[in-house]
């Protein structure tokens, strides 16, 4: 996630969290919101949240949740990607 405002983007990384906590069973493990490792790029702070899962049914519907979201006229600064198979964290 990646916002002009350190804050903003804080704030709706932890909705998101909830959203994911909401919809996931407990056999997932969400990690985050931590700062990426490189915190701060062209002018955007960036964020992120692991999901750790194995045969997680509620996956797709929950992550269409987070997606609509970022739809929503007061989070069209926001930026979010999902990446279901990362290869690194950066």
């Amino acid at each position: 996630m990646s916002h002009k405002k350190e804050e903003e983007v804080l704030r709706r990384a932890y909705q998101v969290m909830e959203i994911l906590r909401s919809g996931l069973s407990d056999a997932s493990i969400i990690l985050g919101p931590t700062p990426k490792p490189i915190a701060r790029t062209h002018n955007l702070y960036h964020y992120q949240i692991l999901i750790k899962y194995r045969l997680e049914d509620e996956l797709g519907p929950t992550l269409n949740q987070v997606l609509a979201l970022t739809q929503e006229r007061e989070n069209s600064e926001l930026r979010l990607s999902i990446d279901h198979e990362p290869q690194q964290f950066l």
